[in-house]
């Protein structure tokens, strides 16, 4: 293993919009990189660089680093930390999975935590229900099971910033004059407790949670298909103090949903807007999809008003993607889009022999292989093994020893 390398074909698209690369261009720049040791890819206005990590470099203002490689016990590991280059003040590209032309595989299984990109638009997998789970939990991925899922699943267990919003509660028993600000009904039971979930203070700082919970769905779009349901809002937040409420809180170390979302009982995917709205439409800020796989099993993503999950930005193609459900697992599949289909890499790769796949940063595309040196030796050993016996009799100990012999003769 001490003697692989690794090889790259690094193309750049010349135009610079919102970290694109279309793949349809001919508009591009192409180098091959050879990496032999621990180094740093770059992009420098159209080029992309190869930097040993001992070296000593100086970026300019137009320079973003793409990806760092490292190694352990011989072994090349991509590492997707963007903190590496952001303590450092490094302008930075994430690296992204692509998902076009792929070969002798049906896609990329999806699992729960992954985020993945059409275009510009960016979803992540909320939930998937019905269909084999893939184990999230590993830390790092090697590269010859890329497609085989897990690269943006969750890896770390909730730290209390990211944990439901713990609401307090009107006691039962409270004898005072307290009502609901919606109802104005001072009733209060464990099943519809009165709670104060914002800022809000005095008679406006409690609300029942059955009350806040038909509020806030009042503010929801949803638009039905025969496969999906979509939910889009606003940023939901309190008319009077302006706290945002989040999508969950935890009432007496219960998790309760604060928005009505249906679901099928088995067999679907939640996917959840991640970024800005789509389509430029500000009034919309969050949108989540809900698709069912009870009557079919593929679900089309695209711009087209056919696709069973529509999202509505010139950057997506009007058959962009596919996603196919079977016992293995969801499979996500690009159809032949102008911006590719991407999964977001958040994990460490460790790159093993014979496998070959590309990373798009911004409007870069690396197409990544290990490879060893040639070996004539071992070639040869190979070759020899595979001859037929019509092959064996032919003279072929003249090359192995007169012309390597001559060859010797002429060096020394």
């Amino acid at each position: 293993m001490s003697d692989q390398y690794i090889s790259i074909k690094a193309s750049t698209w010349h135009r610079e919009s919102h970290g694109l690369y279309d793949y349809e261009s001919s508009n591009i720049s192409k180098r091959k990189l050879k990496i032999t040791s621990e180094s740093i890819i770059v992009q420098t206005s159209d080029k992309v660089l190869s930097i040993q990590k001992s070296a000593h470099y100086e970026q300019s203002s137009d320079t973003k680093f793409l990806l760092s490689l490292s190694k352990s016990d011989s072994n090349y590991i991509i590492e997707p930390n963007k903190s590496i280059f952001q303590e450092k003040g490094f302008n930075y590209e994430t690296p992204w999975l692509v998902l076009k032309n792929l070969k002798g595989t049906s896609g990329y299984i999806l699992s729960e935590g992954d985020v993945i990109r059409l275009g510009k638009v960016e979803l992540k997998i909320k939930e998937i229900k019905g269909s084999r789970k893939n184990k999230t939990q590993k830390n790092i991925i090697k590269s010859r099971d890329i497609f085989l899922g897990g690269i943006g699943g969750h890896t770390k267990i909730l730290n209390n910033s990211q944990l439901p919003l713990d609401i307090k509660v009107l006691h039962e028993d409270n004898d005072e004059a307290f009502q609901c600000r919606i109802c104005l009904n001072d009733d209060n039971s464990i099943e519809n407790p009165l709670i104060a979930p914002c800022k809000c203070t005095g008679s406006m700082g409690l609300i029942h949670l059955e009350c806040l919970q038909r509020w806030l769905s009042s503010k929801v779009a949803t638009r039905e298909t025969n496969n999906s349901l979509s939910y889009s809002w606003k940023s939901l937040e309190c008319e009077l103090c302006k706290f945002k409420y989040p999508d969950r809180i935890q009432i007496k170390e219960k998790i309760v949903d604060l928005l009505f979302i249906k679901k099928p009982e088995n067999n679907f995917i939640v996917l959840e807007s991640v970024g800005p709205a789509l389509g430029g439409q500000s009034n919309m800020s969050k949108t989540v999809n809900v698709i069912s796989f009870q009557d079919r099993n593929i679900i089309r993503l695209g711009r087209g008003h056919d696709s069973d999950i529509r999202l509505p930005d010139i950057s997506v193609s009007r058959d962009h993607a596919n996603i196919k459900f079977t016992n293995a697992g969801l499979f996500l599949d690009d159809i032949s889009s102008k911006f590719g289909t991407l999964v977001k890499i958040k994990k460490p790769i460790l790159l093993t022999p014979n496998s070959k796949f590309s990373i798009q940063c911004g409007r870069s595309l690396l197409e990544i292989n290990i490879k060893k040196p040639f070996n004539f030796f071992a070639c040869l050993g190979v070759c020899n093994k595979h001859k037929n016996s019509e092959d064996i009799s032919r003279p072929i100990r003249d090359v192995t020893e007169e012309n390597i012999s001559q060859n010797l003769d002429h060096s020394s």
